[in-house]
């Protein structure tokens, strides 16, 4: 698939997740997920995670939420 659409399958995926679990439970993981790259970024000295030599990395990488 084309790089350049992947974001709407990702759309579609975080739609049926919010469905699933709901837009509170899914929020919250996401800013976990958010808070951990915050924390990556400082612990390397650097103000966002694109400025990174190792950009992007598996922390980037969106891990799939599962319904709890």
């Amino acid at each position: 698939m084309n790089e350049e659409y992947d974001w709407v399958f990702e759309l579609k995926k975080n739609l049926e997740i919010i469905k699933s679990i709901g837009i509170k439970k899914f929020l919250k993981k996401e800013v976990e997920r958010v808070e951990e790259l915050i924390k990556c970024a400082k612990e390397k000295g650097i103000k966002h995670c694109s400025f990174c030599k190792d950009w992007p990395c598996e922390k980037m990488k969106r891990p799939s939420l599962t319904p709890a």
